[in-house]
């Protein structure tokens, strides 16, 4: 009763477009056009189009996409399940996998919760990650071709959950560490264990997105310290909002391994539609420095 008088006093609204939301006992917190998960390109093996089937593996070979980074792959997967761009220059990452693409309502709901206050939507992000790896009536596992596709699954293969952590003067302008948030609430969902200050960035630097292709990768460079006696001896997963070159989460992996992890994973909430030719051009690069070398 208490909940219908203070929806009729204080209307519940959308997240992202403020637009007045139907009262009901679930309290959602975007309307259907703003909801990612109705209405977002899903990567990967999240599809809500797609039936959960009982062979999953099937499944994933059906969808052609790559063992290790998770990018459409030429129908030639079956014999091999890795791509060019990871075979020519293999990343510190074990898998990373991806929600959503970057564009429409996620973009809009990233930015929201990353740029708009709506920190309310911490929730939402790691609910859908849950539903994500575990699979539910909406999402296949997302990491069912590494056999991580329920909650006791995710509990033997990682140790440890780390948010990505940004810039000083990001964190600074924001004024709260963003996927600190959503990590914490999917570790204790999870019942995996996170620590919010094992990864951290130890000088400032520039924002990601206001750089090129070439100038993330040397302004990731060096981005990140680890505390050694928190990471050593630990399978991890790194947890972060938007992978466009994967520069950050390389720079982060390559320093947690360097400080005696044993494994890095990542998931994002999103990734780049312009994220597999990115990968393509990092391995060129690769390519010809070696000979230059």
């Amino acid at each position: 009763m208490l909940s219908r008088v203070l929806d009729f006093i204080y209307p519940p609204t959308c997240a992202v477009c403020s637009g007045a939301l139907k009262s009901s006992n679930t309290k959602p917190l975007l309307c259907t056009q703003c909801d990612p998960a109705r209405r977002a390109t899903p990567c990967n093996l999240v599809s809500r189009k797609l039936p959960v089937a009982s062979n999953i593996a099937n499944l994933h070979d059906a969808l052609h996409s790559c063992l290790r980074c998770g990018e459409p792959s030429p129908p030639n997967y079956q014999k091999n399940p890795i791509c060019v761009a990871c075979e020519v220059w293999p990343p510190p990452l074990r898998y990373v996998r991806s929600l959503w693409y970057y564009e429409n309502q996620a973009e809009n709901c990233i930015k929201a919760f990353k740029y708009g206050n709506k920190h309310r939507l911490a929730n939402y992000f790691a609910n859908q990650l849950l539903a994500a790896l575990c699979g539910s009536e909406h999402y296949l596992p997302i990491f069912a071709d590494a056999n991580i596709n329920d909650i006791s699954a995710v509990q033997s293969v990682w140790d440890l959950m780390l948010p990505l952590p940004s810039s000083h003067s990001s964190t600074r302008m924001r004024g709260y560490a963003h996927m600190a948030f959503i990590t914490r609430i999917l570790s204790r969902n999870l019942g995996v264990s996170a620590s919010l200050e094992a990864l951290y960035s130890p000088t400032n630097r520039l924002a990601q997105a206001k750089l090129g292709y070439k100038e993330r990768f040397q302004n990731a460079k060096s981005a990140f310290a680890a505390r050694g006696k928190v990471v050593k001896g630990k399978k991890i997963v790194l947890i972060d909002d938007v992978m466009t070159t994967g520069a950050s989460l390389w720079s982060a992996a390559w320093c947690l391994l360097d400080a005696g992890a044993i494994s890095v994973d990542a998931l994002t909430i999103s990734r780049s539609k312009h994220f597999g030719s990115l990968r393509l051009n990092s391995a060129r690069q690769h390519i010809a420095e070696s000979f230059v070398a």
